[in-house]
């Protein structure tokens, strides 16, 4: 049952289906033909890129390869300094591939996903631990990568949901007002954005304006983009450079006008908020969230709330965070797009 490189073309490779960091050690004996000596060997190897890697070299000439075991590990988000490996959730699953090449024919010999911390062993009869994981549905979702809703964990499907049963009365401009409305996302996978989409209600021509930050910094990313939109139908920018937008780090994305108008404009994820005190809103900067609840430390991605803005205009950097103040209709919904 043991795999044997015969020729100098035979190799032992993995295919790595995403972006994440895998450690592998092979471990490996050669037999001499001529002479009968036996010689061991081992090679350690670093993955970090979707790609086909080598993981046992093909024998010199002459020598006969056999192949002993094989680790494969998944430490994608690993944090040696947590007490336990793996400390705030950012790891990245990965489709892994073991596979066999003569240099002319390539046989698969196993394929599984790894989540982050999960590790394989192949042994010296090439028995596996563990066993075959679930390849379907512990794959990472489709939309990973590729479009992503600015709200949230940034699940799209879920912010059409939203939007769709939250039955809000769309804000006109006037009632928008000067101050950006704003909420929090966390993307799960890094993402290229190309254009930002949304769904207008009544045709406007540049007077919503929209932006991205980052929040740790409050550094505006994008353009201070203005948005033009035909009735009841899909609307888009294209970004003047694409951004990549980190997984697992916090941004907000922000929306204003710049005028008085009425007639609806942009759909919106969220309801009306009303009154001040007494009805169960939070008058709170996200700035000044208490304890573990406060942005800086990760454990939320969905927060609304306001922008100051003097004319309508988004700053370079957003300094002055205020709470949700009385909102007709609610938070404009972005989704953010690769192509």
């Amino acid at each position: 049952m043991s795999v044997f490189l015969a020729s100098t073309n035979d190799l032992i490779q993995v295919i790595t289906g995403n972006a994440v960091s895998l450690d592998v050690y092979a471990s490996y004996i050669d037999l001499n033909s001529s002479t009968n000596a036996v010689t061991p060997g081992r090679k350690n190897t670093k993955i970090t890129t979707a790609t086909t890697t080598t993981i046992v070299d093909a024998p010199a000439s002459g020598l006969v390869r056999k192949t002993k075991s094989i680790f494969i590990k998944n430490i994608d988000g690993y944090d040696s300094n947590d007490g336990y490996g793996y400390g705030t959730g950012d790891g990245y699953s990965c489709n892994v591939t073991v596979q066999h090449t003569d240099g002319s024919t390539i046989v698969q010999l196993d394929k599984r996903n790894l989540g982050p911390g999960d590790s394989i062993v192949i042994g010296d009869d090439f028995d596996r631990i563990p066993t075959p994981s679930d390849f379907i549905t512990n794959v990472y979702p489709s939309y990973y990568g590729h479009v992503a809703g600015a709200f949230g964990d940034g699940d799209p499907g879920k912010l059409v949901a939203m939007v769709e049963t939250n039955g809000v009365t769309t804000p006109t401009p006037s009632e928008m007002g000067r101050n950006a409305r704003c909420c929090f996302f966390k993307l799960p996978a890094n993402l290229t954005v190309a254009k930002i989409r949304f769904y207008g209600i009544t045709a406007f021509t540049s007077y919503y304006h929209v932006a991205i930050y980052r929040y740790s910094d409050l550094t505006r990313l994008t353009d201070d983009i203005s948005l033009t939109f035909s009735a009841s139908n899909w609307g888009s920018t294209t970004l003047g450079t694409p951004i990549t937008l980190d997984k697992n780090i916090l941004y907000f994305i922000a929306c204003t006008t710049d005028t008085n108008s009425i007639g609806a404009g942009i759909t919106c994820l969220s309801t009306s908020v009303t009154g001040t005190l007494g009805n169960g809103r939070i008058l709170t900067s996200p700035l000044s969230l208490p304890g573990s609840l406060n942005p800086k430390f990760g454990h939320i991605n969905t927060y609304c709330f306001a922008l100051t803005t003097s004319d309508g205009t988004m700053p370079a950097t957003a300094t002055d965070l205020i709470y949700q103040a009385n909102w007709t209709g609610g938070m404009p919904a972005f989704w953010l797009d690769s192509v």
